[in-house]
């Protein structure tokens, strides 16, 4: 009996080293010190906190195309970035120098896309204008409606330089966690404006592109599929300053909607990387 199990052993025993060995370290460092890092990676990512704010006005007006219309009363909703948006698609490049062993530099750049939503925001009532059918004088009248908003497209361009820290180092799983400053880049946003009778208000500037400085941190997890071949999971967190306002079209009172502070996003990204 023993003997058996003696010789199961022995036949078993180098299979599980084999296979530990494929789970711990490489024969070979996969990333020694002085090696570069390069790979493209695509995820998302998830735009927390109130895209535009609620807003409540009476007696003003906004000006679509360099248009003034009177408004008597105006009331709207608050809208995440989800509410407007698409789930963003990213994908960007990144390349990085190993310091150390475990010590990374690195910087890479990204595009993030969403397609914009037509949404319903609140209510107004309007001034409208027509033409008297029998004299042909202007003639104005109020007209309580709902407002129905068509978002455009979401894009971002960023930029950044960070570093980050692998743990294990010479294991084929390698954990790392990072940090990065990040130069971001959004065009603007607007909304193209018709009522429930699809009477065209107009288009309305709400957000100006623009460049602003940001930070992040990160964390993920390699492993090495291949001699000098990588692939990995991350994730984020990332501050969001707040984009630059117009406050041309809806004027000083309804700019309110905008009165938003920075919010923060989580990217998840899958990356693919190649070290020589």
């Amino acid at each position: 009996m023993l003997r058996g199990v003696a010789r199961v052993a022995l036949a078993v025993l180098p299979a599980l080293l084999m296979a530990g060995g494929s789970i711990g370290p490489a024969a070979a460092d996969p990333l020694p010190a002085g090696s570069f890092v390069v790979g493209p990676r695509v995820g998302t990512t998830f735009i927390l906190g109130d895209h535009l704010e609620a807003t409540t006005a009476s007696n003003t007006q906004i000006n679509p195309n360099n248009q003034q219309i009177p408004v008597v009363s105006w009331s709207t909703n608050a809208f995440s970035f989800s509410d407007i948006y698409k789930q963003p698609v990213t994908a960007g490049f990144d390349a990085g120098y190993m310091l150390t062993r475990s010590l990374e530099l690195f910087g890479g750049g990204s595009y993030t896309f969403a397609s914009g939503k037509q949404k319903t925001i609140g209510n107004a009532t309007i001034t409208k204008s027509d033409f008297d059918p029998e004299t042909g004088d202007p003639i104005f009248f109020n007209e309580a409606t709902s407002l129905r908003a068509e978002f455009n497209d979401y894009h971002e361009i960023a930029g950044e330089l960070g570093a980050r820290w692998h743990f294990l180092p010479g294991s084929v799983f390698r954990p790392y966690v990072g940090a990065s400053a990040r130069l971001l880049w959004r065009d603007d946003l607007h909304m193209d404006l018709t009522d429930d009778t699809n009477f065209v208000i107009g288009r309305v500037r709400l957000y100006d592109s623009g460049v602003k400085f940001a930070g992040g941190l990160q964390a993920g997890l390699n492993y090495e599929v291949a001699e000098g071949a990588s692939v990995g999971a991350m994730v984020g967190i990332n501050l969001r300053p707040e984009q630059s306002r117009n406050k041309q079209d809806l004027g000083s009172t309804l700019s309110a909607i905008t009165d938003v502070s920075g919010s923060i996003d989580i990217p998840l990204a899958v990356r693919f990387n190649a070290a020589f």
